[in-house]
């Protein structure tokens, strides 16, 4: 533990992102600024989690440079993420809208627990970290 008893016992520390976790996904680099928006990294990636169409004209318009792959990651990952969701959660609900309207409503909740996971990746993004999203992490990771 840290001095005063605070934070977490040493070996369960957070890592930075490409740092002792996945080898595919690029570290952080501070004070980079992307071509087109000229918006600091870590708020290109937290602007793009929060309104997709950044993390779209992120991914399309920033050069394939290895310096520039974390920006591009986090613009795949958002946009994996934004548009999975929204087609899954979409279709689940109208399937069960056909069921039952009241458990429709009920699922309609799961838009919340997306709200949240989008909210921390955009947090975390800002903080020069990423959250392991399974298979949609890999993917970003390839694309960038």
């Amino acid at each position: 533990q840290q001095p005063g008893g605070f934070g977490p016992p040493p070996g369960n520390q957070m890592q930075p992102m490409g740092a002792g976790g996945d080898a595919s996904v690029p570290p952080y680099t501070p004070g980079m600024k992307t071509q087109t928006l000229n918006l600091d990294y870590n708020i290109a990636a937290l602007a793009g989690y929060i309104i997709p169409i950044i993390a779209i004209i992120i991914a399309v318009t920033e050069p394939q440079e290895p310096q520039r792959r974390w920006v591009r990651f986090h613009a795949w990952q958002a946009i994996v993420f934004c548009i999975g969701s929204s087609v899954a959660l979409n279709i689940l609900i109208s399937v069960m809208a056909q069921i039952s309207g009241a458990l429709a409503g009920i699922l309609s909740l799961l838009w919340l627990g997306y709200l949240v996971l989008m909210v921390m990746n955009a947090i975390k993004a800002n903080k020069g970290e990423y959250m392991n999203l399974g298979p949609i992490t890999k993917f970003a990771a390839k694309k960038a």
